[in-house]
């Protein structure tokens, strides 16, 4: 079935119900609409399946608020979107209905104003999976005050995005993924928590637009704006080319923000190619606090600056960018060292590392139940175990404890085993061996 409405107008739709008890069945159906605020379905639940939309709507009046999608199913029951394409629009699908699917489709959204992602995901416990993004313009998917949503196996590629009517003299960000509840306080039924976004593949290019001089491009692989409770950013493959690193325009994998009251979320086991810091903490958005960094790699690549730091906190003109308590463990990092160019005051973190002690006896074979004692520089004692049938004992150190009075770095470290003392550094995960001696009878 074809749908196309020839005349352009304003606020028209190819398909409206209103009607709260009837489930919308559209397959195989073309949706061709034009005009300001005009959308191709606005429907209260649906299944829809191998179908296309065209919408050519260059702008929204009321741009505040999650309506005027190309595709809008504002019920509260569940609906599924699969096998279809979205082509324009200001915003490509907006679901809200609870236990909702959507998977296997292409989503081609032209943004030109903020907040209208392609995928605007806002039913509880829904699952957003195996969809191909890629932007004519614009940015991938939100969660805006919703929980326990599992954005999965998704294809994202987003660029810069150009000055726009809305945002052309100040910041404009393009994003992959975002999850925002604006400072929600923790618990809020307005909190966005719960929430997964895994095994992801995201490629973000950052273009600097020269003019207007006081536009500035910001893009973003994660968004990450809530406080109200904890949400789980995983497993994750992420690539970003800045094409100009040293402009005006700015670019990331994590810029991580969302206020320094509840918590900042936990993002773990991701992989980041990067030539830009691949991580802001804390960033020219808002502070953050109990932010968990664990098990991350990040690789730097061609084209990074000789300033080049893995990690950044904090932004300088903003008082109230503050990273507290952050928690940064065991991030790998290629093509380079462990590093955060830190700005602002007030920071509050912990950098920890694995240690592995690997004990020998003088025949070079596995020590058994020998005892391991590790000391800081401030000759506290980090470790004291014995060694297992292989010889090894490990544990998570911390390195380096920085809050707003006081830095402390606790390297070196010495370790003791049956009498022998040596001293070390941890900069990294490190893996340390010990050779004891044969004792004198």
């Amino acid at each position: 079935m074809w749908w196309n409405r020839q005349t352009v107008g304003a606020i028209s739709w190819g398909i409206q119900s209103t009607a709260d008890d009837v489930h919308i069945l559209l397959d195989n159906v073309h949706f061709i609409a034009k005009g300001v605020n005009s959308t191709a379905a606005d429907i209260v639940q649906a299944t829809i399946n191998n179908c296309r939309f065209e919408v050519e709507n260059p702008f929204l009046i009321n741009r505040h608020g999650s309506s005027f999608y190309a595709v809008d199913i504002r019920g509260d029951k569940p609906s599924e979107v699969s096998y279809s394409e979205f082509y324009g629009g200001q915003g490509c699908l907006v679901f809200k209905g609870k236990h909702s699917s959507i998977h296997h489709n292409f989503f081609a959204n032209n943004q030109a104003v903020t907040n209208h992602y392609s995928i605007m995901a806002m039913g509880d416990s829904s699952r957003v999976y195996n969809n191909t993004i890629k932007p004519i313009r614009g940015s991938g998917i939100e969660i805006y005050q919703k929980k326990y949503i599992d954005i999965f196996n998704n294809d994202i590629d987003i660029r810069s995005s150009a000055p726009t009517c809305e945002y052309g003299r100040e910041e404009y960000s393009a994003n992959a993924i975002r999850i925002a509840d604006y400072n929600a306080p923790p618990g809020s039924p307005k909190g966005a928590y719960g929430n997964r976004v895994f095994n992801n593949r995201i490629k973000i290019t950052a273009i600097n637009f020269e003019k207007p001089e006081p536009y500035v491009p910001l893009s973003w692989a994660v968004f990450y704006s809530a406080s109200g409770g904890d949400n789980d950013i995983f497993g994750n493959d992420i690539e970003i080319v800045h094409t100009a690193p040293a402009s005006k325009a700015l670019a990331t994998a994590f810029f991580i923000t969302g206020g320094t009251q509840g918590f900042g979320g936990n993002f773990f086991n991701n992989r980041v190619r990067s030539n830009v810091p691949a991580f802001w903490i804390a960033g020219k958005y808002g502070g953050t606090i109990r932010t968990k960094i664990t098990n991350n790699v990040v690789i730097k690549t061609e084209g990074a600056l000789p300033d080049y730091k893995p990690f950044r906190m904090g932004f300088d003109d903003c008082k109230g960018c503050i990273a507290k308590e952050v928690v940064l463990e065991n991030n790998e990092i290629i093509n380079d060292t462990f590093g955060i160019k830190v700005e602002g005051k007030g920071h509050s973190y912990l950098v920890k590392w694995n240690l592995k002690v690997e004990v020998k006896d003088a025949r070079g074979n596995a020590a058994a139940g020998k005892r391991v004692q590790v000391w800081n520089a401030q000759d506290s004692l980090v470790l004291d175990a014995s060694t297992n049938e292989h010889g090894i004992v490990t544990s998570l150190v911390t390195v380096e404890n920085v809050t707003p009075e006081l830095s402390i770095n606790a390297n070196p470290f010495r370790v003791k085993v049956d009498g022998k003392t040596e001293k070390f550094t941890i900069n990294s995960n490190r893996q340390l061996s010990v050779s004891l001696s044969k004792k004198k009878k």
